[in-house]
């Protein structure tokens, strides 16, 4: 029986290659080291600011599908919920996590002492950065948090009435945006140089 061909390569090969995480790690070092705003950008990966770590996950996932939150960014409409699925589907779960639930990374930023967090948290952040998110988050902040409360009282009474062990899915939050159709209104500019 012929043995398997063994592969080699050499270090010049591999010093080339890196996994994806590797890559996302470089381009995140790039974004927030270029950032002017970076105390309030890492008051907010530290998860001290005035905005919690809580409001940003609620918003993307649960106020912006059930309001069909969307705005005008970077000259074009940006529907909340529906980019937010598609960053999940791209990264996975593991690379794009407002919260630390994986494996932490010491990261510096230029004038602030190294912290721990997460590849996952730092990508979410670009994202939500890049995308006004943050910004929208901050002008509508009591909205939100008034309806997140709500919301959050409604479940635990749900949850104590339950008198089975199974979880019941939220009805009023699982619609998928897919299913009714909504009508924006945004203005279009063609131009035939």
């Amino acid at each position: 029986m012929e043995s398997p061909p063994t592969v080699t390569v050499d270090s010049q090969t591999r010093k080339k290659i890196q996994c994806k995480q590797e890559l996302i790690i470089a381009s995140l070092q790039r974004f927030y080291t270029a950032r002017d705003d970076l105390n309030e950008v890492v008051e907010l990966l530290k998860g001290t600011s005035e905005i919690s770590l809580r409001l940003v996950d609620w918003f993307v996932t649960n106020y912006a599908k059930v309001h069909s939150t969307a705005y005008t960014a970077n000259g074009q409409e940006f529907v909340v919920y529906m980019n937010y699925k598609n960053q999940l589907k791209a990264y996975s779960k593991k690379l794009f996590d407002p919260f630390c639930r994986r494996e932490r990374i010491s990261f510096q930023v230029p004038g602030h002492e190294p912290f721990l967090t997460t590849v996952g948290k730092l990508n979410f952040f670009r994202w939500a950065i890049e995308k006004d998110i943050l910004t929208y988050i901050k002008g509508h902040q009591t909205e939100i948090e008034r309806e997140m409360n709500v919301s959050m009282r409604e479940l635990a009474k749900k949850t104590t009435k339950s008198e089975s062990g199974t979880r019941k899915r939220n009805t009023t939050r699982d619609i998928a945006p897919g299913t009714n159709i909504q009508k924006h209104t945004c203005e279009i500019e063609m131009r035939f140089d």
